[in-house]
């Protein structure tokens, strides 16, 4: 329940948070650990949607879809780790949605290109959005 609730805690700070901008010298989510600050665990989650949206731009042909497919992989498993970690981490939930606050211009971004590539895919290709798709929606998992 509470890997449920904090999951869902994520996702709706991401979906309700807007903007621009970015910043370098991310964390990935595969080296977060229970250990790491509210700050890390929101810089990893800005890192694996900048992910998505880099993988997403690249795609131009069937070559190039299957390989974002593996980036977008590659993320998801990042996003799992993050939340595992936030799970065990102590941290309370304000705690975590004010990290992730703290980043809302560059969540949003990314938010907003992986939308518009994929509904560029879809419009103007959809036997490539397909190949990337399966692994978009593995992202909420």
């Amino acid at each position: 329940m509470t890997r449920t609730f904090l999951a869902a805690a994520l996702f709706a700070a991401t979906l309700s948070l807007s903007g621009c901008g970015g910043q370098t010298g991310e964390t990935d989510g595969q080296s977060i650990t229970r250990a790491s600050s509210g700050k890390d665990m929101a810089s990893a989650y800005v890192k694996e949607m900048t992910r998505v949206a880099d993988a997403l731009d690249g795609v131009t042909d069937e070559a190039s879809a299957r390989a974002a497919a593996a980036e977008i992989r590659t993320a998801a498993l990042g996003m799992k780790n993050l939340t595992e970690a936030l799970e065990g981490s102590g941290m309370k939930q304000v705690e975590a949605a004010a990290a992730l606050s703290a980043r809302a211009q560059d969540i949003g971004a990314a938010q907003m290109r992986i939308m518009a590539r994929m509904n560029e895919l879809q419009q103007n290709n959809p036997e490539l959005a397909s190949l990337v798709g399966e692994e978009i929606d593995r992202l909420s998992d």
